[in-house]
């Protein structure tokens, strides 16, 4: 289904009056949707860019990690906060440096070898210099003050056991595709307002389907001032305290928008998130495997 409608939202484009190409595609890394509208061969002389969403591309690091292969000693296993942490490093170092190529290689790789020091096998050379650095090790060098004790994240069996993973998710193929570090926040925003209209869950038929989808756009793309146009567009005149209302609900949801934006809000998600994470884990560790496909 995903396919066929990006190939038709891309031919749609060639009957437009104002002429108009898209030239880059924003999707997973592992999109048919992309493929089927390159086959499509739409602008036939016009390539079309594949770009990642740097949100998708950390999201395989904690894949991965938590697939790791290679056993490691003494029953040594990776903990699900340190491949947060992990992935965490890992998508500030492609956003922070995402006009650059080599920055991000050394970005991550700096974030790796970091993780990885113990007081006996210093390694920092990666990790930015100057007193503002965010290695303590760094920074404290550079304000001549004594190197302060490690706390490795990683053992040095852990380190060695997903270095293939950072090699295979350091490729320059892949950085290149990032260099606009972009996101499908702004789809999956728009989704979970489609979802809460028609909820995926359930049965709908298609004409359900298609008002949510009308419905969320326009509320998206006008707020609540644009059910009102769409009354009068139907000869409807719109009740004063109707108009009132939708004001009233359009300034609200900017006045929220503006306050998940501060940093007190960013921190108490942060921290909210953790205490989730940790009282998943505790569960977990309490309930032991409850579900797997195809594990029982």
């Amino acid at each position: 289904m995903e396919p066929a409608a990006a190939v038709n939202i891309w031919q749609r484009t060639l009957s437009y009056e104002t002429p108009l190409r898209f030239t880059s595609f924003l999707s997973d890394g592992d999109s048919k949707a992309y493929t089927a509208v390159c086959e499509a061969n739409v602008y036939c002389d016009t390539p079309i860019d594949k770009e990642e969403c740097t949100n998708h591309v950390a999201k395989r690091l904690g894949t991965a990690l938590r697939k790791l292969a290679t056993p490691l000693p003494r029953g040594e296993k990776l903990k699900d906060a340190t491949i947060i942490k992990l992935q965490t490093y890992y998508k500030i170092a492609i956003t922070s440096n995402k006009d650059s190529v080599r920055n991000m290689y050394t970005a991550i790789w700096a974030s790796y070898f970091h993780c990885c020091s113990s007081d006996g096998a210093s390694s920092h050379n990666f990790c930015p210099a100057g007193p503002n650095s965010w290695c303590k090790h760094k920074r404290a060098e550079a304000l001549g003050e004594p190197a302060p004790r490690h706390t490795p994240l990683l053992t040095k069996a852990q380190g060695l056991a997903i270095m293939p993973i950072y090699k295979r998710l350091t490729e320059e193929k892949l950085f290149i595709r990032c260099l606009h570090g972009k996101t499908q926040n702004a789809a999956e925003s728009l989704n979970s307002k489609i979802w809460l209209l028609c909820p995926k869950t359930k049965f709908a038929s298609r004409t359900t389907v298609e008002t949510a989808t009308a419905l969320a756009v326009l509320w998206y793309n006008k707020g609540h001032r644009g059910f009102e146009e769409v009354l009068e567009g139907i000869g409807i005149l719109p009740s004063q305290d109707l108009a009132t209302h939708g004001d009233h609900c359009d300034v609200m949801r900017i006045r929220k928008m503006n306050l998940k934006q501060t940093a007190e809000a960013r921190a108490h998600r942060r921290n909210t998130a953790k205490r989730a994470r940790v009282e998943d884990t505790d569960r977990k560790s309490r309930e032991g495997p409850s579900y797997g496909a195809g594990d029982f």
